[in-house]
């Protein structure tokens, strides 16, 4: 299950939560004011590694052009 940032924009109230995305869908509620909570957008970390994957090198098996 994803893993979530909420927000409660009238408590300042911050909780992360396992849920569905559908779930998100209904109005999740504050568990300190009732307020409805929003998605928080932060960054990943997804990073590709390994050969194959740089800017310049897309794809590319060694010795050839």
């Amino acid at each position: 299950m994803p893993n979530y940032d909420l927000y409660c924009s009238k408590c300042d109230n911050t909780l992360e939560k396992n849920i569905l995305y559908n779930e998100l869908l209904d109005n999740i509620k504050c568990e300190v004011c009732g307020n409805r909570l929003v998605v928080m957008i932060k960054s990943t970390n997804f990073i590709l590694k390994g050969r194959g994957w740089s800017k310049d090198n897309y794809n590319k098996e060694e010795g050839k052009k």
